[in-house]
């Protein structure tokens, strides 16, 4: 909240290319992931609150923590993950 209002936050986001890849380049194929939000805590005891996301595309998932800042998301050490 914000002066009393409620505030949207992106927290992940995937935009499809343009241009189709081209399998002959050296760019990293684009892949569609699906964030979700799966728990909002203090996680590490300083007062702040940390966020659990879930992350997953065709042949993988995988969970991150992120601190919450007034600046934005923080990356922490937290995470997990398999696929292809």
């Amino acid at each position: 909240m914000t002066a009393g209002r409620a505030v949207t936050t992106v927290l992940g986001a995937h935009v499809a290319p343009r241009t189709p890849w081209n399998p002959e380049s050296s760019d990293p194929m684009p892949m569609a992931t699906q964030y979700r939000l799966v728990g909002v805590a203090d996680l590490n005891g300083d007062g702040r609150m940390e966020l659990v996301l879930h992350d997953a595309y065709y042949e993988g998932a995988g969970f991150t923590v992120q601190e919450w800042t007034p600046a934005g998301l923080r990356p922490t050490p937290l995470d997990s993950g398999c696929g292809a």
